[in-house]
C-alpha cells in the first residue's frame, strides 16, 4: 500500500512560464501599435474634428470668431516687455 504523501510548507511553487518574445515579433508589434495609434489621430484630425465642427453649438463660435475676423490660433504674449 502506498501512501501520499503531503505537501510540505516548504516546497516552493512552480513558477510561471512567461513565453520568450523574440525580438523581430515584439518589433512588429511595436509597428502594429504605432500604425493604430497614427490611424487613431487621422481619424481624429480628417473624421471626427470636422463634425464636431458642424455641430451647432460649435459653428455658433466659430462664426462669430469668423464675423469678427479674429484669429483664435494667434498667440499673444501680453506679459512680456517689449
Amino acid at each position: 500500500m502506498q501512501t501520499k504523501s503531503k505537501p510540505s510548507l516548504e516546497s516552493k511553487p512552480k513558477p510561471i512560464l512567461i513565453p520568450e518574445v523574440k525580438p523581430e515579433s515584439s518589433r512588429l508589434v511595436r509597428a502594429i501599435h504605432s500604425l493604430i495609434a497614427i490611424a487613431v489621430v487621422v481619424i481624429l484630425w480628417l473624421v471626427f474634428l470636422p463634425w464636431l465642427a458642424d455641430r451647432p453649438v460649435v459653428r455658433k463660435h466659430v462664426d462669430f470668431l469668423n464675423d469678427r475676423r479674429i484669429n483664435a490660433s494667434a498667440m499673444f504674449y501680453t506679459e512680456l516687455e517689449p
